[in-house]
């Protein structure tokens, strides 16, 4: 006879271990674990403005927020067209929102070097985690 536990129950699974870990903030520290290692989480004041309204191009929102939401930040590029370095974030709220669940944000360097004023904080708390792969079941 089957049960609910019975029918749910993982009976076997791989146990991933991570061997080293950090906080990051700031664009070159950023920009090092990328290039480094690969993407990074980091939070980000998640605004109206930002949530209901983007669609898509180079998101720029002027203010201070506190850090309400958590995102991946996979790397950065340059527009030159606008001549505006940004980074290249993934969200949560799937493929429906933003550029197919992915949107841009100005780093730092935005508006003389201000652009921290401008990004929603993304550059003020991030986290990367190296998994140790050496020791797969």
């Amino acid at each position: 006879m089957y049960t609910i536990h019975s029918l749910w129950q993982l009976l076997a699974y791989t146990r991933y271990y991570i061997k080293d870990f950090g906080k990051l903030t700031g664009r070159l520290q950023m920009m090092s674990e990328i290039h480094n290692r690969g993407p990074i989480s980091c939070t980000m004041g998640c605004t109206p403005g930002f949530d209901l309204n983007y669609t898509s191009g180079i998101y720029r929102e002027h203010g201070e927020y506190p850090p309400n939401h958590i995102v991946s930040v996979t790397g950065w590029d340059w527009d030159e067209e606008t001549k505006t370095e940004y980074w290249i974030v993934r969200n949560s709220w799937g493929e429906a929102w933003g550029e197919m669940g992915w949107f841009r944000v100005v780093t730092s360097l935005f508006n003389g070097g201000r652009g921290d004023q401008f990004n929603v904080g993304i550059e003020r708390e991030c986290y990367f985690a190296d998994p140790d792969v050496s020791n797969l079941n």
